[in-house]
């Protein structure tokens, strides 16, 4: 049956010498793979660039509930990325946000508010100019409340282990409501050894609430944003 949907694209993975299987987080199913034949071929050439992982597309599907990979009847890009790929930061924090995404998205049904505010997020991404060394940071902080399991304090995020000077503890704890209260537009000051401490806790978080695998991209993010 055809079914008319938004998405975000996730992740490829080559299928055979000219296809590709392509999984995607959509607003009206969840997570949901479909196959792409041809792509990989001359005469689809070029067609590779819509299917990057965290592009945000309109599609008809030929959907089958229960089916395990579905086809695609017509697909466009909603919002474009270009951003991601000229700015070497943003393609980095493009990179770790999308492998966040295809651990933490596992479920194959609707959840509206979850996918409205991934589709938000990542416009706003695209379109800021500035400021946006912060910007997954602050993304893992808001996303987690969607996931079951939002830190309530900087202290719930740090544990009882952690040895910090008083004039830290009270910058990470500025830092954090900050960061959970004003959207992504707003400048939140952060020196970089505070937003390795966020993100570290963070990812922990992740991992030990929500059943998060190791990220391979977060030593990428440290050596490209950090040192």
């Amino acid at each position: 049956m055809l079914q008319k949907t938004k998405g975000i694209i996730l992740k490829i993975v080559k299928y055979s010498e000219s296809s590709i299987i392509v999984t995607i987080y959509t607003k009206d199913f969840g997570r949901t793979a479909v196959i792409v034949n041809g792509i990989r071929s001359k005469k689809g050439k070029g067609g590779m660039a819509l299917y990057q992982p965290l592009t945000l597309v309109s599609l008809v599907l030929y959907y089958k509930e229960g089916r395990e990979i579905n086809r695609i009847a017509e697909i466009r890009c909603s919002h474009p990325n270009v951003s991601y790929q000229s700015v070497p930061l943003k393609n980095t924090i493009a990179l770790f946000l999308a492998e966040v995404l295809i651990k933490c998205l596992k479920e194959e049904s609707a959840n509206p508010p979850m996918f409205s505010f991934l589709e938000n997020s990542l416009k706003t991404f695209t379109e800021l100019s500035s400021y946006y060394q912060n910007f997954h940071v602050q993304f893992l902080i808001k996303f987690s409340k969607y996931l079951g399991f939002a830190p309530a304090s900087m202290h719930q995020l740090m544990g009882k282990s952690a040895k910090l000077g008083s004039f830290q503890e009270q910058h990470l704890n500025n830092a954090f409501d900050q960061l959970r209260n004003s959207n992504f537009k707003t400048p939140v000051k952060l020196s970089h050894e505070s937003r390795i401490i966020l993100l570290e806790r963070l990812v922990y978080h992740y991992q030990i609430h929500g059943g998060m695998d190791k990220l391979n991209s977060i030593g990428i993010l440290k050596t490209i944003l950090y040192d």
